[in-house]
């Protein structure tokens, strides 16, 4: 978890900005790891408009429910998403799913472009109850 008093306060601020920033696409982020191997079992349209569905449905929940520490271990657990990427990616071609590898190898971006379909985005707010947590 990380620790307020080790980093400068602009640190501190990108930090805290990074975190609330996922928090508003939250169900987007924690696919980071999960939506290329998904698409070993189901297929790649029906991952999208879930996630999509997810995406709104969040839309109502992340005001109300702020965790730092699941932020936090998302981020942490994301760091080996290129890892999963790749791996992934080339297994698909190897199975000769192109669509399912193109959007594993792509899905940085894809996560992207799907992130600006839930406009209903209240940054600042989040952003003030993550300094709040981490202010305690």
């Amino acid at each position: 978890m990380w620790d307020p008093s080790k980093h400068k306060k602009s640190e501190n601020e990108a930090y805290i900005s990074g975190r609330a920033s996922e928090w508003v696409h939250f169900p987007i982020v924690l696919t980071q790891i999960l939506v290329p191997i998904s698409f070993w079992f189901v297929k790649w349209y029906y991952v999208l408009i879930a996630l999509v569905v997810l995406d709104i449905a969040w839309g109502f929940v992340r005001d109300k429910y702020i965790s730092v520490r699941l932020a936090d271990t998302i981020w942490q657990i994301n760091k080996v998403k290129w890892i999963i990427f790749i791996v992934f990616g080339g297994t698909y071609i190897a199975k000769d799913m192109y669509v399912e590898a193109a959007l594993s190898f792509l899905w940085p971006f894809v996560s992207l472009l799907l992130a600006f379909i839930n406009p209903k985005q209240n940054f600042d707010a989040i952003k003030k109850k993550f300094e709040s947590a981490f202010a305690k």
